[in-house]
């Protein structure tokens, strides 16, 4: 469906404050059960988080320059190792290339690796969608995927 046809489609989708708050209540019950399951994938990500932590295996991250960086097995991310660096490249980059993967910035490392970041104004950061396409799902990932897609089946039905 082209931009245009979803544009029109949405004008077309007009509640007024009672239709609106119908909508919302007859859908609650779904609301309440997505919201569950997301609370329990986040906590199961936390837990694991907090076990990386605890275990704190050290491992070693290469950038593009030769230059290594020391991170944290499952705790570090490709956002953390951007900070290290610096705060401006931090706020750019938008994508992770991590051992010729594409990588959310989210995502901790699982190992010794090779990274490269990417900002919006280099190719591999304006192809976002088709990396995010290529992304092993992970917990947030996984759920924030599934939500967008009943938001747009939503609004294009």
């Amino acid at each position: 469906m082209a931009a245009t046809d979803v544009t029109s489609k949405m004008a077309e989708v007009k509640l007024d404050g009672d239709a609106f708050a119908a909508a919302v209540a007859e859908h609650k019950p779904y609301y309440g059960k997505r919201i569950e399951l997301f609370e329990q994938y986040q906590a199961k990500a936390k837990a694991e988080i907090e076990k990386a932590k605890a275990d704190a295996v050290a491992i070693t991250v290469t950038m593009p320059d030769g230059a290594q960086k020391k991170a944290v097995k499952g705790v570090t991310t490709p956002l953390d190792v951007a900070k290290e660096i610096s705060s401006s490249l931090a706020k750019k980059v938008v994508v992770a290339d991590v051992d010729g993967r594409a990588w959310d910035l989210l995502r901790p490392l699982e190992g010794d690796c090779a990274l490269k970041l990417f900002s919006f104004d280099e190719p591999e950061g304006k192809d976002v969608s088709g990396a995010l396409r290529d992304l092993q799902p992970t917990y947030p990932t996984l759920a924030l995927q599934r939500q967008l897609a009943a938001l747009a089946a939503s609004c294009c039905v």
